[in-house]
């Protein structure tokens, strides 16, 4: 018979099944905790998240709801949906929202502000909005930023202002052959593979990226000042600084202020505004531009925005089209949505 265990040895072994048993419990009660936590905090999130996209898309609708008060060129009055063109919050009663801490804003913004990119392979006046294009990137600094190609075609290759001009024409002219513009430097589809360049307009800006030399820092740059959709012209009315400069050579800091100046006034109006225009910018600049400037907008970007209390926010942005003005108005139609 062998001799048995001493009771301290038996003590110490009872010792580290209560510790092991009491360590397994603990981590078995954490993890419940934490996945019962973790299960709750993404149920709000997702209730957050329905939520946030009933508040944007509400939101939308007031925009569009705004729009279609436009009021005729004749009226003297403020349009309803000015007092949101450089971003400002809605009224949370506006949209129903009872809850403490959300914050709603919104902007409208004339999408015919800006340049629109397929310009440069259509229509007589082709030639000046490819000028007019290259005058922006001049302004932002394109041929001085030393921006490496990011399309993956032509990697550590630096293209500046006037080349891009060209690369943007063969990406989107229905042609297969380089760009030979005398103006601008000649284009590189000759150099790339079949089939690699889309040769036709623009779906979406985004789609810039893959045009070489359009890098992500360039784009950034850009993007508050080209456009695939909205009208053939700008509007002078709501143009920024940046555009009304790229519209022609001669226009300088000096014109831009003065447009801005008689902006202040009031909007240029028909039938007026042309005399105005022309006294402005002069007789040579008005010849070369009338073309491409007009006094009135119907396409119009929306962003929406939906902050709760900086713990997270959502976005939406939309491109709407407006039929009409006064009686003849109708609720701007949806042209494309993003949620993000």
């Amino acid at each position: 018979m062998s001799p048995r265990p001493p009771i301290s040895s038996e003590r110490g072994l009872a010792i580290i099944l209560v510790i092991f048993i009491v360590s397994l419990m603990t981590i078995l009660v954490v993890n419940l905790a934490y996945s019962t936590t973790l299960s709750s905090r993404l149920n709000a999130m997702a209730v957050r998240s329905v939520q946030a996209e009933y508040i944007l898309k509400s939101a939308l609708n007031l925009a569009r709801r705004l729009l279609m008060e436009e009021r005729p060129q004749q009226e003297q009055l403020p349009n309803p949906w000015e007092m949101f063109v450089n971003s400002a919050p809605i009224p949370s009663e506006l949209l129903g929202i009872n809850e403490p801490n959300v914050r709603v804003e919104l902007e409208i913004r004339p999408e015919d502000s800006k340049i629109r990119i397929d310009q440069l392979v259509q229509g007589s006046s082709a030639d000046r909005w490819a000028e007019a294009l290259y005058n922006l990137f001049q302004h932002l600094g394109f041929s001085d930023d030393q921006e490496e190609d990011q399309s993956g075609l032509f990697p550590k290759r630096v293209f500046k202002s006037e080349e891009m001009v060209g690369n943007l024409i063969d990406f989107i002219d229905p042609d297969k052959e380089s760009f030979q513009g005398s103006a601008f430097a000649h284009g590189i589809e000759s150099e790339l593979r079949e089939g690699e360049f889309p040769n036709e307009r623009l779906a979406s800006i985004n789609e810039l990226k893959n045009v070489p030399g359009f890098t992500p820092n360039r784009l950034k740059k850009m993007f508050p000042y080209v456009t695939t959709r909205g009208k053939y012209k700008v509007n002078i009315n709501s143009a920024p600084p940046e555009v009304l400069k790229a519209l022609h050579r001669e226009i300088d800091d000096n014109l831009v202020q003065r447009i801005l100046d008689r902006r202040k006034e009031g909007p240029f109006k028909r039938p007026g505004w042309v005399t105005e225009y022309r006294d402005i910018v002069g007789e040579e600049i008005f010849n070369a531009t009338y073309n491409m400037v007009d006094v009135e907008s119907n396409w119009y970007q929306v962003i929406a925005k939906v902050d709760y209390g900086g713990n997270s926010r959502y976005f939406l942005r939309a491109v709407v089209f407006q039929e009409g003005t006064g009686l003849n108005a109708q609720l701007p139609r949806i042209n494309s949505l993003e949620l993000f």
